[in-house]
């Protein structure tokens, strides 16, 4: 990816399914073929925010990670287990 990153980039949008899985993250999901994914080993432990969180305004019980992806950022955000913990 490295050398260079424009290259791959083009690549993974040529290949990008659904359309907007086209950067990074289909880049490594190219080059990792068959790895697992966390939300699979642990689930229920690695939440998003904004798909988790943000409806309810709670975090889920079993919620080791948060991830934050997208808007809005985790300075962004009044919950108070985010701002206690960022």
């Amino acid at each position: 990816f490295s050398p260079n990153p424009k290259k791959e980039i083009d690549y993974c949008a040529k290949h990008a399914s659904p359309p907007w899985n086209n950067g990074d993250q289909r880049w490594l999901e190219l080059a990792a073929k068959g790895a697992d994914y966390w939300q699979d080993l642990l689930p229920g432990q690695l939440v998003s925010y904004k798909v988790d969180c943000q409806p309810t305004g709670t975090l889920p019980e079993n919620a080791r990670v948060l991830c934050f992806h997208g808007k809005p950022d985790p300075h962004e955000v009044t919950n108070a287990f985010v701002v206690d913990n960022w």
